[in-house]
């Protein structure tokens, strides 16, 4: 064989095809962009940078939510709020809801909920399963 023809590529050595070395199992290094490990405090300093996961990405940025415009967040509508709250919120919308239909869709939101905790979300998910149905 000529020289040329005994030459080894790095790449062939490494097995550098994509997605042929599995990552899984490699050793991470580094501080995690977004800070899971760690609780968010209740009032974030000034000079904390840090990522929690309550900031925005780039697309709710560019493309807000109409929610954000009221001060709301997606937090709000995963908090535990009692029964007379949520009746108070689902009542503003003037959605004809009777209290029957109310405590019905409400007793049907606690079963989401292991410790049977009601959400915002929780219970308009209850709302829509029932008007679909």
């Amino acid at each position: 064989k000529q020289w040329y023809q005994r030459r080894v590529r790095a790449s062939s050595v490494i097995n550098a095809i994509a997605g042929v070395t599995p990552t899984k199992d490699f050793r991470s290094f580094g501080v995690p962009t977004i800070r899971s490990d760690l609780p968010a405090p209740r009032i974030k300093r000034v000079g904390d940078n840090t990522n929690y996961g309550e900031q925005s990405d780039v697309y709710g940025l560019l493309s807000p939510s109409i929610y954000t415009s009221y001060g709301l967040t997606e937090r709000d509508f995963f908090q535990v709020r009692p029964k007379d709250h949520i009746k108070q919120i689902f009542g503003a919308m003037k959605l004809g809801l009777t209290d029957e239909d109310f405590d019905s869709l409400y007793k049907t939101a606690t079963t989401l909920d292991k410790d049977g905790n009601v959400s915002v979300d929780s219970f308009l998910q209850t709302l829509r399963s029932n008007k679909s149905s």
